[in-house]
């Protein structure tokens, strides 16, 4: 084994057999990260990551059988493939989790890897590995090639020579639901909504977020007193997605995920997502929502360029050890697994708040901190605070009805205040610096657009030396934060543009431009 020790695989009757044992190996070589389980009497649980994989051990029947369940679930995918009708290919979906638990296993984890958005591989199948017809159940195992290139395990050229080597050694079940897989495919003419329709439970929930609305006349009259106000954060958007487990994971509104290795937080997270559950095992995971902050050295709050920027790392896991230790969350609202699949929460937002809120009161916690808050009567009394907010070097406020659901898209009952007007744009191209200028040879401005199409502004504020010394093609469809002070219309041009505006960020946390209809909304 990889800590030096020998190891025998066997089943209860005492018999060795080759699959589990090759299974292994095959898994050291792919450089999975495995842990035994416990033994059921028909298989062994191995943890590879977050991913379950059971592998055969037991009496040569047993073995057979799971085996089959392999052969049945190709042969029933080829039978969809097969069959011209829609609704017939549904019906036929419908049937396949039919099954013993292995059946059902093999289903879930092969569903998933082909139709879970959030799993990709880095590798597309190639045409040019032939299919070799070998005995079914000889190595290697296609779950544990396939969940090594989702967790990165292998990459680049490893990738390619496992992949040929699994090709040429494996059986033909094996590698047609292989190249399923790599083909993030049934190819069958059913798709990852078909797949929630027919399959229910398979795919997790689509993970959304609750979006604000900007503050204007008419949106400000959708609000009724008393309402919460909260302080608006200046910082990178995340949900905190809590298993019933254990297992804490965390998402970007534009779906990215990552990893926070820090123990602490992780189970300060657990133990709210216990309060908020109220012992309910059918209601996880547990998304938690709020900002990530990444604070200095001494503990202290950064300004949001140094903060997002720092927080960019996780996603492209480039974070050292240090930065996860000095990570913070600000904490506002939380919601289940059904009120997620559902789009709408089942406790409005005082219900929500006040569970939070009651956990923070009773629990000593470092990681995570409560939304600074309190309930206004007018707006008027909302403006001042948020004015008082402001000043003190704040972003603004978030101004929300306290009998509102929670929705997973902009919702009418929670409006953001901010001091000075922001948009995000797409950088559609760049303009070169001015050749006898100090920018000469380098990026002069940013060539920005709305997602309409509708706005075009040219950004040459707030580059840094960093920024103007970056190829063109990094700037190229980056969502970037832009300030301004007003929108302009030349009386020559039906394009809107905005008067001295500079960049703030790049959002490397988002992946959509706002529509001039939005930003005018501000």
């Amino acid at each position: 084994a990889v800590n030096g020790q020998s190891l025998s695989l066997s089943s209860s009757t005492g018999q060795h057999h080759s699959n589990p044992l090759c299974i292994c190996f095959q898994a050291i070589a792919c450089r999975c990260k495995i842990r035994a389980g416990s033994w059921d009497g028909s298989s062994t649980p191995l943890i590879t990551d977050s991913l379950w994989v059971r592998i055969p051990d037991g009496p040569p029947n047993q073995l057979k059988g799971n085996i089959m369940s392999v052969k049945n679930i190709v042969e029933q995918i080829k039978m969809i493939a097969a069959t011209p009708g829609k609704n017939d290919k549904l019906e036929l979906l419908k049937e396949l989790n039919d099954g013993g638990k292995f059946h059902q296993e093999v289903v879930y984890q092969l569903v998933n890897f082909c139709y879970n958005p959030e799993i990709s591989f880095g590798i597309k199948y190639d045409a040019q590995w032939d299919f070799n017809q070998i005995p079914a159940g000889q190595a290697p195992n296609w779950y544990v090639l396939a969940n090594a290139l989702a967790l990165r395990d292998l990459t680049g050229g490893a990738a390619l020579r496992e992949c040929e080597n699994f090709f040429r050694d494996a059986d033909y079940d094996s590698q047609y639901i292989m190249k399923l897989v790599l083909s993030k495919s049934f190819n069958a003419g059913v798709d990852e909504k078909s797949m929630r329709k027919c399959l229910p439970g398979i795919l997790a929930p689509k993970i959304s977020m609750m979006k604000c609305e900007p503050a204007n006349a008419k949106s400000l009259a959708k609000i009724t007193y008393p309402a919460r106000l909260e302080l608006k954060i200046d910082a990178m958007r995340v949900n905190a997605i809590v298993q019933r487990n254990g297992d804490v994971g965390f998402i970007t509104y534009n779906g990215t995920h990552f990893e926070i290795n820090n123990e602490q937080l992780k189970n300060e997270f657990r133990s709210l997502a216990e309060e908020i559950s109220f012992g309910d095992s059918t209601i996880w995971p547990i998304y938690v929502d709020g900002e990530m902050l990444v604070l200095d050295e001494n503990g202290n709050v950064q300004d949001r360029k140094t903060s997002n920027g720092l927080a960019n790392r996780f996603l492209k896991k480039t974070a050292p050890p240090k930065l996860h230790d000095r990570v913070k969350i600000i904490v506002w609202d939380a919601i289940d697994a059904v009120d997620m699949e559902d789009g709408i929460s089942f406790d409005n937002n005082y219900q929500r708040f006040e569970i939070i809120r009651c956990w923070f009161n009773d629990s000593d916690t470092s990681k995570l901190e409560l939304v600074p808050n309190l309930i206004v009567n007018s707006l008027e009394e909302a403006d001042s605070q948020v004015a008082i907010w402001i000043k003190q070097g704040e972003e603004g406020g978030v101004l929300k009805n306290t009998d509102a659901k929670w929705e997973g898209k902009r919702s009418k009952n929670c409006i953001k205040f901010k001091s000075e007007k922001e948009a995000e744009l797409i950088v559609t191209g760049v303009e070169m610096g001015d050749p006898n200028g100090k920018r000469a040879g380098l990026i002069g401005a940013l060539i920005c657009e709305s997602a309409c199409g509708k706005l075009v502004v040219n950004v040459g504020g707030g580059l840094s030396d960093e920024d103007i010394r970056q190829p063109a093609e990094y700037w190229i469809k980056k969502i970037v934060t832009i300030r301004y002070n007003e929108l302009i219309t030349r009386k020559d041009s039906a394009i809107t543009s905005m008067f001295l505006p500079r960049l703030i960020e790049v959002r490397h946390d988002k992946n959509e431009a706002d529509t001039l209809e939005t930003i005018k909304l501000q």
